[in-house]
């Protein structure tokens, strides 16, 4: 098991554990060396994203290697989905970063408001009534964000990314059911085949 929530272990999880190893947070210097090795294995970048993601870090924004990958990959799934709708070739840009940044932080933060208000409250972080509270707070959170963003057109540029990128997930779950389709329908044919030959 590989966690960064250890403090969310009770005692019953961590009598369990034979061994454990602590992997300290990344530096800059790690950060960037998975950053820039992530976007080596894309075609094209603007080069506008490595100072994007420094710029980042100096801010105080802090991703786990899980989530540097997983925001690479997000990334070139926007990408992805904006040159499939346009004629033009699409470049992987630091806006495509700064849609996911955005809401990486907004997730971090309420996770640290979660964790203060549940010990503040002296509340058990198993406890259902917490969860819950956690998604109302979510909800809450974004819906905030969201009204505060509305004036700013590179908000609203953000706000059509993740519409697109929404698109675009749904567009790749279509994509492999219709492919599975594809395929059961295959092996029917296929088997009709082979027992026709047996006549």
């Amino acid at each position: 098991m590989t966690t960064s929530r250890v403090v969310m272990f009770d005692e019953a999880i961590m009598s369990r554990i034979h061994f454990s190893l602590y992997y300290p947070p990344l530096d800059r210097d790690t950060t960037m060396k998975l950053w820039i090795d992530g976007l080596k294995r894309i075609e094209t970048f603007d080069t506008d994203i490595v100072q994007f993601l420094k710029d980042q870090y100096d801010q105080g924004q802090r991703w786990s290697s899980r989530e540097i990958r997983n925001t690479i990959v997000t990334a070139v799934a926007l990408a992805q989905h904006e040159a499939e709708r346009s004629d033009e070739k699409v470049i992987l840009g630091k806006r495509h970063f700064k849609t996911i940044a955005k809401h990486l932080a907004a997730m971090h933060q309420e996770d640290k408001a979660v964790r203060a208000t549940d010990n503040a409250n002296g509340s058990d972080h198993f406890a259902p009534q917490g969860l819950g509270r956690s998604n109302v707070s979510l909800e809450s959170t974004h819906k905030a964000s969201r009204e505060e963003d509305e004036g700013s057109d590179e908000d609203l540029e953000i706000q059509e990314l993740e519409l697109k990128l929404q698109m675009a997930k749904l567009k790749r779950r279509q994509k492999a059911l219709k492919a599975k389709r594809a395929n059961r329908s295959h092996r029917r044919d296929t088997s009709d085949d082979t027992s026709d030959e047996e006549f």
